[in-house]
């Protein structure tokens, strides 16, 4: 793999990692929504548990 490959798959890496203990695990992508469903002010209830569904959809396909 390039450099520059390289250093694009570290940082969607980082960016997945929430909890930055590198791994990639459940807990990263709960923390990845909990943090989109709380900038998300605008958004009802039911929006809001469909992004966290989303990202555990994500998760479960990686």
């Amino acid at each position: 793999m390039g450099a520059e490959a390289t250093r694009r798959v570290a940082l969607v890496f980082s960016l997945f990692d929430a909890n930055a203990n590198g791994v990639l695990e459940q807990d990263d992508f709960d923390l990845m929504a909990e943090r989109v469903v709380r900038e998300a002010h605008a958004s009802d209830r039911a929006a809001k548990d469909a992004m966290r569904a989303a990202f555990r959809r994500y998760w479960t396909t990686l």
